[in-house]
């Protein structure tokens, strides 16, 4: 009895661990915008240049779908955000490397596509 529900246990173990993407990538919404952010003193926050608002349980994401704390955002940092009814910052997702490129329509060298 022990042995089958063991196996059935370990066999469903496995197929999580097969069926788990490698590397986590964040999804991000179509409708998420493009930007550069500056944390001016938490909960204030820059993007481009416009004084914004984070959300009560606002999130940021790194690349690898982790999220981190205001303070470890280097300012002038390329973003995508989205925002919720009340016009404040709800969740933003850092984007670096390639994904930061081709979210600004840049390849990876800096020349525009």
């Amino acid at each position: 009895m022990f042995r089958r529900r063991f196996s059935r246990f370990a066999a469903g173990l496995l197929a999580l661990v097969v069926l788990t993407p490698a590397s986590a990538q964040p999804r991000i919404p179509t409708e998420a915008s493009n930007g550069r952010l500056t944390i001016v003193q938490w909960p204030v926050i820059s993007i481009d240049g416009h004084e914004l608002r984070a959300a009560p349980g606002a999130r940021i994401f790194t690349s690898g779908n982790i999220t981190v704390t205001p303070n470890a955002v280097p300012p002038d940092t390329r973003v995508r955000y989205l925002l919720n009814g009340a016009g404040q910052v709800q969740t933003i997702w850092l984007m670096s490397g390639a994904a930061g490129s081709a979210a600004q329509g840049t390849d990876p060298s800096g020349m525009n596509k």
